[in-house]
């Protein structure tokens, strides 16, 4: 669950925390390096070197699962499909989901209802068993798209 007390990074403009009694999913573009054979592997939920702490995700309420996917490949962007959490199974495994669609450093290039799952105040393994339980929510709920 998501503690309180971790010391999160204080919001910017146009960022928002997620509820965690939303059902939305929050659809994730893993690349195929990150799921040989469509297997999904815990780095698909675990921030790069280039990420800053931050998984970019996309919330269901704004683009379908395809048309996430679709933007993704658009920009130039590898994809092996679409696979989700709920802000729920965020909180669950000590990240938090936050909203920064409307947020002025948003590349231009990011999808619309462009989210992030937040990993910045937590250690390395905490980063480590964070991914395996979000890959865990994924694995069960099964690759969205295609």
């Amino acid at each position: 669950m998501t503690d309180p007390d971790v010391g999160w990074p204080a919001l910017t403009e146009g960022e928002v925390q997620l509820e965690t009694d939303s059902d939305e999913l929050l659809w994730r573009q893993v690349h195929p390096e990150f799921a040989p054979d469509g297997v999904l592997t815990s780095r698909g939920f675990r921030p790069g070197q280039h990420d800053d702490g931050c998984l970019s995700t996309v919330r269901s309420s704004v683009l379908t699962a395809a048309a996430a996917q679709a933007h993704h490949e658009a920009v130039g962007l590898k994809t092996a499909g679409t696979w989700a959490v709920t802000p729920a199974e965020s909180a669950q495994a000590g990240t938090r989901a936050v909203d920064d669609s409307t947020s002025p450093g948003l590349p231009t290039s990011a999808p619309p209802g462009h989210t992030y799952l937040d990993f910045r105040p937590l250690s390395k393994k905490g980063v480590k068993d964070a991914s395996v339980a979000l890959l865990l929510a994924a694995v069960a709920r099964g690759r969205q798209h295609p």
